[in-house]
């Protein structure tokens, strides 16, 4: 898996076309940021840090 496909550092590669090559990594990195503890961990993220939502997406 490349660097930076999940986790927090990941989320910027949403943004990009870096897994066009890949459809079934961007598959899974799709199925892998529809999770709910993902989503709870980028709602909880902003507070965590005292960041705004929007630096945090």
């Amino acid at each position: 898996m490349p660097p930076g496909a999940t986790g927090q550092a990941g989320t910027p590669t949403r943004h990009t076309d870096l897994l066009a090559d890949y459809p079934r990594l961007r598959a899974y990195y799709d199925r892998a940021l529809a999770r709910p503890a993902w989503q709870r961990t980028l709602e909880r993220y902003p507070e965590r840090l005292g960041v705004t939502v929007a630096d945090s997406r």
